[in-house]
């Protein structure tokens, strides 16, 4: 059952995509939500590559259904199957920030190691760029405060510390980043060095970025981790809703 329900998934993900009958469209969303909920059933025998691409069609049917159909919550316990397995309480931090409080007019969080480019916000220029591993932009959903900070660890994955992985909402897909001047931020792209900032020696790291309750702010971990392998090419820019 566990392949055919992630084969599942990446079919209709490609059908979600593809479909331009509306009417069709929400079916094969809805189909998703349910999908969703076999998923998480059969999660612990899932491979890692199977949870995400589940994860990602989930993504995929509440952006194509405009919010009609809401998958947050199997989202989420995919996701604490993800972290459980990788370890979460031996996490192996080797610097990070202090939570910061930060604004963002333009409803998205970056991660980068200089200022971003004027016209970041132009989608298949973000996209182009982040494939490049210039910068990471993501988007949260509204305009407002939120609670940032960043952590380098030595890992192989990226995972959370207990307690804190069981207020996992939402964690995105590996991203390649490139640091340069010895120093990343993540904040607002309209502003990152406003941002939180951590000084870090130049090179190529994958950059997970995950959601998380925390008292009245929704907080972001963006979770570095130094590495030259290829993470899979992003197709559209990460979006995260609450629940």
């Amino acid at each position: 059952m566990k392949n055919n329900v992630a084969n599942e998934c990446r079919a209709l993900g490609n059908s979600i995509l593809s479909e331009d009958d509306a009417r069709t469209r929400m079916q094969y969303c809805r189909r998703a939500i349910g999908l969703g909920r076999t998923a998480v059933k059969a999660a612990d025998s899932m491979s890692e590559a199977d949870l995400l691409d589940v994860q990602e069609t989930l993504r995929l049917a509440y952006r194509a259904s405009r919010g009609t159909y809401n998958p947050n919550a199997s989202i989420t316990k995919l996701a604490q199957v993800r972290m459980a397995r990788a370890g979460f309480a031996q996490l192996p931090i080797v610097s990070a920030t202090r939570p910061k409080l930060i604004g963002t007019d333009t409803a998205c969080l970056a991660v980068s190691s200089k200022p971003l480019p004027e016209k970041w916000f132009d989608t298949p220029t973000a996209i182009k760029q982040m494939n490049e591993a210039l910068y990471a932009v993501m988007g949260v959903g509204s305009d407002g405060s939120y609670s940032v900070c960043i952590r380098l660890i030595d890992a192989s994955d990226h995972f959370l510390e207990n307690p804190e992985y069981k207020k996992v909402i939402e964690v995105s897909p590996p991203m390649a980043i490139k640091i340069e001047n010895e120093m990343v931020f993540f904040g607002a792209p309209e502003a990152i060095k406003d941002g939180t900032g951590l000084r870090i020696a130049n090179g190529r790291f994958i950059c997970s970025v995950s959601s998380l309750r925390s008292g009245r702010y929704l907080r972001f971990i963006a979770t570095l981790i130094r590495s030259n392998d290829d993470v899979p090419e992003v197709h559209q820019l990460p979006e995260f809703r609450e629940v």
